[in-house]
């Protein structure tokens, strides 16, 4: 519901407050910016270079994306990121760790659900590799858990899902459209069924940061998630 006082337009909900043209511009060109960065700038990394280096320039492109999506929001849009970030007790964040670690098991499931109905192969070759060459150390595995956790977090759900809304004022079009990129950044596998769950994990994701406006928790549950992850598959393959 919208109320008009004079020029100005007073909402319900603060989120929902018409962006002037020069924001709405602003705006767009850092999704543009930020989408460029994350998937373009991949295409410069030499391909003769060993996968460890790859991964390395990976890891680089996520920090700087991130990093470039911070300051671009306080100094172009001069909407800082986080600014209505909530706290919360020590329990919340436990629960919810924990919480979004068996939501991504179940999404997890739910993906294998769909891909076995649709009959979608899935071919964990390239993502056998990767997880072979960072579980072989422990601090790549830590290093990798955590930039995930942060950078992710910062770009998808912090920055684009937030700039979507910003400019659509429609929770489910902005988490959808964050989802299906965060579902496109995991195409390095070359597993359309990875993408899919990711997807699912996504939306999840997204869910709980527009309910709860924690970007915080999803960063830890985010890193926890991963850091699991690679060490059942350490101590399995």
């Amino acid at each position: 519901m919208v109320y008009v006082q004079g020029d100005v337009y007073l909402s319900t909900r603060m989120d929902t407050k018409p962006l002037s043209p020069t924001k709405r511009t602003a705006i767009m060109i850092g999704i543009v910016l930020v989408i460029m960065m994350l998937f373009l700038s991949g295409l410069f990394v030499p391909k003769n270079i060993s996968l460890s280096k790859r991964l390395l320039v990976h890891e680089a492109i996520m920090w700087g994306t991130a990093t470039f999506a911070i300051l671009y929001a306080f100094i172009a849009e001069r909407l800082p990121l986080f600014n209505d970030e909530k706290k919360h007790d020590a329990n919340f964040y436990l629960s919810w760790i924990l919480g979004l670690f068996v939501a991504g098991i179940g999404a997890n499931f739910l993906a294998n659900l769909i891909c076995g109905i649709f009959r979608i192969p899935f071919d964990a070759k390239a993502q056998h590799e990767v997880m072979i060459l960072v579980t072989s150390n422990n601090w790549i595995m830590l290093l990798c858990a955590v930039t995930a956790g942060v950078t992710e977090e910062i770009i998808f759900r912090g920055y684009l899902l937030e700039k979507f809304h910003q400019l659509f004022n429609d929770d489910k079009l902005a988490i959808g459209l964050s989802a299906a990129l965060f579902a496109f950044g995991h195409s390095g596998y070359h597993s359309l069924r990875t993408m899919v769950y990711t997807f699912i994990f996504g939306c999840l994701l997204g869910l709980h940061y527009r309910h709860y406006k924690s970007i915080t928790v999803l960063i830890l549950a985010h890193a926890f998630f991963d850091l699991v992850i690679f060490l059942y598959y350490k101590n399995t393959f």
